[in-house]
C-alpha cells in the first residue's frame, strides 16, 4: 500500500489548485492530487524510523534532539548546561564543584546572550507569529518570512528600521513569492495594532508607507523572485 499524506495547504504551481498536494512516501515524491504533475521528486522523509505511540517510549527510543527550526533563533542549536547534584559515577558534588559549575553556566547563559542579532531575532520571531496569527496564515509563509528577515538581517538592511516594519515587509513579500494573497493595506493595519489597538487612520496611513519603504528595500537588495499580485 502506498503510503500518502496531503502537504500543509499549498496551491500547485502548474494547475493553481489549492489542498492537492501531497506525499507519496513510496515513491518519494510531492505530487498535484488534481491534475497529476510530480512537483517535487527525490523526497526524503525526515522524521523518526522508530514508532512510538506515548511520551516515555519516545523518550526511551529517541536518540537526537528535536530537528533544526528556522522559527528559533539559535536554529534550536543551543545547549543548556545542566545543574546537576551527582557525579557521572552517582557520588554527592562538593559544595566547591557546585559552586565552579554555577559559575560556569551563569557565563554560558552570558555569552549566548551577548549578540545583539539573536535579541533581535527574539523580537522580529514574536512580532511575526502575532501577525502570522491575525492573518491566519499558514507556517511555510512564515518560515519564508523568517528566511527573507534573517538575510535582511545578515545584510545590515534592519539596522536603524523598525523592527515591526521590517517584519511586515519580510511578511507581504514572503506571501508574494509564495502566490498567497494579501493586501499591503492588511499587513500595514496588523502592524499598526502591534503599537496601537485603535488603529489611527493617520497611523495606517504611515504605517502602510514604511512598510511599502521596507518592502521595495528588500526587493532591491536581496532581489526576491516575487510573483505579480492577482488583481482578481
Amino acid at each position: 500500500m502506498v503510503a500518502v499524506s496531503m502537504v500543509e495547504e499549498r496551491r500547485c504551481p502548474f494547475c493553481g489548485a489549492r489542498n492537492s498536494l501531497a506525499y507519496d512516501y513510496e515513491q518519494g515524491e510531492v505530487v498535484c492530487s488534481a491534475c497529476g504533475a510530480v512537483v517535487h521528486d527525490h523526497f526524503v522523509d525526515q522524521g523518526p524510523e522508530y514508532r512510538a505511540f506515548t511520551p516515555e517510549e519516545r523518550s526511551r527510543v529517541m536518540r537526537t534532539g528535536p530537528p533544526i527550526s528556522i522559527a528559533i533563533p539559535d536554529k534550536g542549536l543551543a545547549t543548556k548546561m545542566d545543574r546537576p547534584l551527582r557525579s557521572a559515577l552517582g557520588e554527592p558534588l562538593s559544595p566547591e564543584t557546585l559552586r565552579e559549575l554555577e559559575r560556569l553556566r551563569r557565563w554560558d547563559e552570558r555569552v549566548k546572550s551577548q549578540p545583539s542579532e539573536i535579541r533581535n531575532l527574539e523580537q522580529a520571531l514574536t512580532v511575526l507569529k502575532r501577525f502570522c496569527e491575525k492573518l491566519v496564515l499558514p507556517s511555510y509563509v512564515r518560515d519564508e518570512a523568517i528566511r527573507i528577515y534573517r538575510e535582511a538581517l545578515r545584510k545590515g538592511l534592519v539596522r536603524g528600521r523598525s523592527i515591526v516594519s521590517m517584519v511586515a515587509a519580510s511578511l507581504y513579500a514572503a506571501c508574494r513569492k509564495l502566490g498567497v494573497p494579501v493586501r499591503l493595506k492588511k499587513v500595514a493595519e496588523i502592524s499598526v495594532m502591534a503599537y496601537d489597538e485603535r488603529g489611527e487612520t493617520k497611523a495606517l496611513e504611515n504605517a502602510k508607507k514604511e512598510v511599502s519603504r521596507c518592502y521595495r528595500l528588500l526587493l532591491k537588495e536581496l532581489r526576491l523572485p516575487v510573483k505579480l499580485a492577482d488583481p482578481s
